[in-house]
């Protein structure tokens, strides 16, 4: 639960990249993560490239590229349909599964 915290503080509070909660390879991930949401800043750094390099292979790479994308994806829509995140209730499908 501390690290789930702390993940939602993690692009509000610039100290949290500092924490110790997560590796070092999180932190290049969500770094990743976070430098690849935002549009209008001209991508991800060269330093943020080189950070995840250490850590990831190119396969692995790909699959954080990937992920970061769909969730991207997944949370455009969301706003386009006006479906406000965290609406989300254990079972609300269950019906669909019939």
């Amino acid at each position: 639960m501390r690290r789930t915290g702390v993940l939602c503080a993690y692009g509000a509070a610039h100290r949290a990249r500092a924490t110790t909660v997560f590796t070092e390879a999180e932190r290049a991930a969500l770094a990743l993560a976070e430098e690849g949401t935002l549009l209008g800043d001209g991508g991800v750094s060269d330093a943020t490239w080189a950070a995840a390099r250490k850590h990831f292979d190119d396969d692995q790479l790909g699959a954080l590229v990937c992920v970061i994308a769909l969730i991207n994806a997944a949370t455009r829509m969301n706003v386009i349909v006006q479906n406000p995140g965290g609406s989300y209730e254990p079972g609300m499908f269950a019906a669909l599964a019939d």
